[in-house]
């Protein structure tokens, strides 16, 4: 097998590793049983995919990023989300999410956006 085809696979099973496990996956260490531990997995994953990304763009001297129409919404929708958390009172909390609902914060929805491209 090529070193660009297990970079290839490396980029995508992460993500498909999260959808099969983000419904079941629970961390007896957390005092948050539902939330925190499927935020600490997508980030994970998510991580390890873009690194392998830009992994197989380095082997291949060329990053390809697939566009599409809802790439500016989005783009735009984290731009405000940027502006809003480094506007607000409490920026710890903007940008990492309150104790009891991370799912709203600004570094959730770059994992969740990154998960996307």
């Amino acid at each position: 097998m090529k070193t660009d085809q297990i970079i290839e696979k490396l980029t995508v099973m992460p993500l498909y590793v999260a959808a099969v496990l983000l419904p079941s996956f629970f961390l007896p260490i957390t005092t948050e049983w539902l939330e925190w531990n499927k935020h600490y997995l997508l980030g994970i994953l998510v991580v390890i995919s873009l690194l392998a990304w830009l992994g197989r763009g380095l082997v291949n001297k060329k990053l390809v990023l697939v566009r599409s129409p809802l790439d500016l919404p989005l783009v735009a929708l984290w731009i405000v989300m940027l502006v809003a958390a480094i506007l607000a009172k409490d920026r710890i909390v903007a940008f990492f999410g309150p104790a009891d609902n991370v799912s709203w914060s600004f570094l959730a929805l770059t994992f969740y956006l990154l998960a996307v491209f």
